[in-house]
């Protein structure tokens, strides 16, 4: 091979070695941004919890006055039933005042409910406890208006809605009627408030125990993420106003049930007080500020808050993992906040 020949062999073999060099140098820098644009991509999905979609429902009680009050409160739940898609309202009792209807054609019905409560976001299932308003007039018409209605719920004096959230995920909602288990617990010397309107057929004695047994069952076989029981009386509360013994009783009746299976939350009404209480795990929210007038109050032993001067509802959100309550005023103004984990732990 002449000198020629090696010196152009030679530049090949250096334009090979040079090319190498460069690919190399090229396949270097371009590694790491090939594993960043994977790690972008791969990030969201290792770094982000399970995104559960939260149920929304609202609840407000001792409503049913047709008062402007209770207006002004209906008109910020529609508000906050469009913002957060709400899914149900819940009642804690004494839709109608003061002596609940008479029958199907009461014009109660259209002027203290249908027509305050008219708006678009509103015409969702109502879940309705009863109160001892109620009681005073017909329980069997407010039980018959759920077959004439689109959204009043109201199968029979209690009852419990299963409602799904995300997944196998479930929520109990038992729905009490707190007149018909005093009745279980009423001594033959004893009176008890509007006790001569009462129809002791959903009032009386065996109503009560019927409805004990029912409950205690209910509560024994729940599945549920969380429990919730709806009633009308208050089994602990900050409110300054007359009772009658039994009404007292029903703490003792309950509040050992509620420990023994895990109920989560007792939301009621009949006190005129916005109020959160908290007594062996399980949360007391009193809501009984929907339209009617407020009571005073003192703080007790196991209070977290109270406020007696303000109307208004609680908008509740909930997941598999978290509940919050939300007390809301006539103005929309949020005034407390419960948000209750599911290790039973409040924040």
């Amino acid at each position: 091979m002449g000198p020629v020949a090696r010196l152009r062999r030679l530049q090949r073999q250096l334009t090979l070695k040079v090319q190498f060099q460069q690919h190399r140098t090229h396949a270097c820098l371009l590694l790491p941004l090939f594993v960043i644009i994977i790690l972008c991509f791969l990030w969201p999905m290792a770094s982000t919890a399970p995104a559960y979609k939260p149920l929304y429902f609202l609840s407000l009680g001792d409503y049913g006055t047709g008062s402007l009050e209770q207006r002004a409160v209906g008109n910020q739940m529609a508000d906050a039933a469009e913002r957060h898609d709400a899914q149900f309202v819940v009642t804690v009792g004494d839709n109608f005042y003061p002596r609940g209807i008479k029958g199907l054609d009461d014009p109660q019905i259209k002027n203290n409910f249908e027509d305050i409560y008219a708006d678009k976001s509103l015409q969702i299932p109502w879940y309705v406890a009863l109160g001892d308003h109620d009681h005073r007039g017909s329980v069997a018409a407010l039980i018959a208006y759920s077959n004439v209605s689109n959204r009043w719920q109201l199968p029979g004096p209690y009852y419990v809605k299963t409602i799904p959230l995300t997944g196998i995920h479930t929520l109990d909602l038992i729905i009490t009627d707190s007149i018909g288990l005093e009745g279980v617990l009423v001594n033959e010397s004893e009176t008890r408030r509007f006790e001569k309107d009462y129809n002791m057929t959903v009032a009386g004695a065996e109503a009560g125990q019927r409805q004990l047994e029912w409950l205690t069952e209910v509560l024994a076989n729940s599945k549920a993420d969380w429990r919730i029981v709806v009633g009308h009386r208050p089994l602990q509360s900050v409110a300054d106003r007359s009772r009658f013994p039994v009404e007292d009783r029903l703490h003792d009746l309950l509040s050992p049930l509620f420990v023994k299976y895990g109920v989560h939350v007792y939301m009621h009404g009949h006190d005129h007080v916005g109020q959160h209480l908290v007594d062996k795990g399980v949360v007391y929210v009193g809501n009984g500020v929907g339209g009617f007038g407020t009571h005073p109050a003192h703080t007790t032993n196991n209070t977290v808050w109270f406020r007696n001067d303000y109307m208004g509802f609680i908008v509740h959100k909930v997941t598999p993992s978290q509940m919050e309550f939300k007390y809301k005023n006539h103005k929309g103004v949020t005034v407390h906040k419960i948000i209750l984990k599911q290790d039973y732990s409040e924040m």
